[in-house]
């Protein structure tokens, strides 16, 4: 029973000192990491065609969709309907073929094209890292199929040496993701202004469609709409 009451004592004095050391206060003596989170939504504004296509495959459409929680971009003609959800790490798609033969998609022809305007050589979600330098077989899809795939800039794509090193992948913009401690909370305020600087900036894939031996180039436009913010644990009031 003594040691149990001198431990007691012993933890009872040592709170009493954190509490009541003289010169530092709680906030100094309890540093928390809040972790913010920018999470953008990103349309399919606009989709360009060639002359072709236009007058082949009827008038297309853009619509939107809800699918597992998130806003979806569907475009769609006579030819074929693609389904995007585009992010900053990468621009995903479903892609059906609607016609009643094979299509395919030329990867080495496809562009991304970035918010300045310059076009970077793409690649897609089948192709390593190691390889992305490398011509990109065509990707095939039956009539009636479906090709489920992403598209990046390969300069995302690069090489971290080190021990700790290995193949990485940047986003294409950002930020999206900080950890600022509480007493820094003024840098939560250039995060989110940095985020917000890349509402109406503008985004594009030329996909190079083949049909019948010809190829149709699309070019799918993409804007930054808005962002939204994430804090945890909430920032103080």
């Amino acid at each position: 029973m003594k040691r149990v009451r001198a431990w007691s004592c012993g933890l009872i004095l040592i709170a009493m000192a954190c509490v009541t050391s003289p010169g530092v206060s709680p906030a100094e003596v309890l540093v928390v990491n809040h972790v913010s989170l920018a999470r953008y939504e990103i349309a399919l504004v606009e989709v360009e065609r060639t002359a072709q296509p236009a007058s082949e495959y009827g008038t297309p459409s853009i619509s939107e969709v809800f699918e597992d929680g998130q806003k979806r971009y569907v475009f769609e003609d006579a030819l074929f309907r693609a389904t995007w959800y585009a992010a900053p790490k990468d621009f995903s798609f479903l892609l059906a073929n609607k016609s009643d033969h094979s299509i395919r998609v030329i990867w080495d022809r496809g562009v991304f094209v970035d918010d300045s305007g310059a076009s970077h050589r793409m690649m897609h979600s089948g192709v390593r890292y190691l390889q992305r330098d490398s011509p990109q077989p065509p990707s095939v899809i039956v009539r009636d199929g479906l090709l489920n795939d992403g598209v990046l800039p390969t300069d995302c794509v690069f090489w971290k040496p080190g021990h700790y090193g290995g193949w990485e992948q940047k986003e294409i913009f950002g930020p999206t993701r900080t950890e600022t401690p509480s007493s820094h909370l003024e840098f939560v305020e250039v995060f989110e202004a940095d985020a917000r600087a890349n509402i109406g900036r503008r985004y594009k894939v030329l996909l190079p469609i083949e049909d019948g031996g010809s190829t149709h180039e699309y070019v799918f436009v993409f804007e930054v709409k808005g962002v939204e913010f994430q804090h945890s644990p909430p920032l103080p009031e």
